[in-house]
């Protein structure tokens, strides 16, 4: 069902995504589509699982990936300036770890 006149806004604060995905989950399980989508920080990067209708992607990326040091360390803002390993999170992640459906998330009924 899409929800005509009915918008989407997302918190960030990361670990609190966790909450939102199972929220994701249900949205997915029942067809629900929003024409609007607004979300800032983590809440943009929790919502995109749902928009490529990838149940449960969210989920796994906060059980296996958030704590990998490749995500987020010391480390990294040592190397690059940020403690977040962006190649990691926007290449590595998306396109061989678990790979993000594109073609879907462009046919996202919403937006």
């Amino acid at each position: 069902m899409h929800l005509q006149k009915t918008a989407l806004v997302l918190e960030g604060g990361g670990m609190r995504g966790m909450f939102s995905a199972g929220v994701f989950e249900a949205f997915l399980a029942h067809q629900l589509t929003f024409p609007y989508i607004t979300a800032v920080s983590a809440g943009a990067c929790n919502i995109l699982s749902y928009m490529s209708a990838q149940p449960l992607r969210t989920r796994q990326i906060i059980e296996h990936y958030v704590t990998d040091k490749r995500y987020f360390s010391v480390r990294n803002w040592i190397k690059s300036g940020s403690i977040f390993g962006f190649d990691f999170i926007f290449k590595e992640l998306p396109k061989q770890l678990l790979p993000f459906d594109y073609a879907a998330y462009r046919s996202y009924p919403g937006i």
